[in-house]
């Protein structure tokens, strides 16, 4: 069984495009689930103290109890560190997929709905990787943050997945979507982290240049998924 992770960055828009030209899904796949999350714990267990002292808008601590990682909430300086500590740990645990939407190019209608245009970013995405042989066919069990998602989206895109690429384009095997509040799980907290790392890096934040590339080179960073395509 394949289990993926995603998480968002940025905003849909094209009215706003100017200020926010990208919006971004990272798509974790991950191999060794149980050491992926024993890692990640033990880097925030290390780096406590740093942590509480950034969380300015208390989006990570309640009443100085961590609750979970946010990408937003970190300094560039400690998401520098934990991208290097998962370099070094964690390489054959998982590996990261971007899919960079960008909104100049897209019209009105495609963010109308902004939940269908979601399933279809992800749909589209899967499509490829599985076409490219990059990802198995195979049983599919895919991890969303169910925050700010409507209920009818998290109905529709199991059912979508399954209609277009189980059974009419037999890609994989079977798929199972589930919707789960992101401070309950550490590794969509990941996918949080490394959608805001790529979002900052595209918006032309040069503290994150090098790091990027670093995840690139070592092959943690797999794939830059564009649409719409040049």
């Amino acid at each position: 069984m394949q289990t993926l992770y995603i998480d968002e960055s940025g905003s849909m828009t094209t009215t706003y495009a100017n200020q926010f030209p990208y919006f971004i899904i990272c798509v974790i796949r991950v191999f060794r689930k149980d050491a992926l999350k024993r890692q990640l714990k033990r880097f925030i267990s290390k780096n406590m103290e740093d942590l509480k002292n950034i969380d300015s808008d208390n989006q990570m601590f309640q009443n100085l109890t961590f609750k979970e990682l946010k990408g937003s909430a970190l300094i560039p300086s400690i998401k520098i560190k934990l991208a290097n500590y998962l370099l070094e740990k964690c390489t054959s645990y998982f590996e990261v997929n971007i899919i960079k939407i960008e909104n100049s190019k897209l019209n009105e209608v495609t963010y109308e709905n902004t939940a269908r245009a979601f399933n279809y970013f992800i749909n589209l995405f899967l499509r490829n990787k599985l076409h490219k042989k990059e990802f198995p066919n195979d049983d599919y069990y895919i991890h969303i943050d169910e925050r700010n998602t409507k209920a009818d989206a998290k109905r529709s895109l199991e059912d979508y997945l399954a209609t277009d690429l189980v059974l009419d384009k037999k890609l994989l095997k079977a798929i199972k979507v589930e919707y789960i509040n992101s401070c309950k799980d550490t590794l969509i907290q990941l996918s949080d982290f490394f959608a805001n790392l790529y979002f900052s890096y595209l918006n032309k934040n040069e503290n994150y240049k090098e790091i990027i590339n670093k995840l690139k080179k070592e092959g943690l960073l797999r794939t830059e998924f564009v649409f719409p395509k040049k």
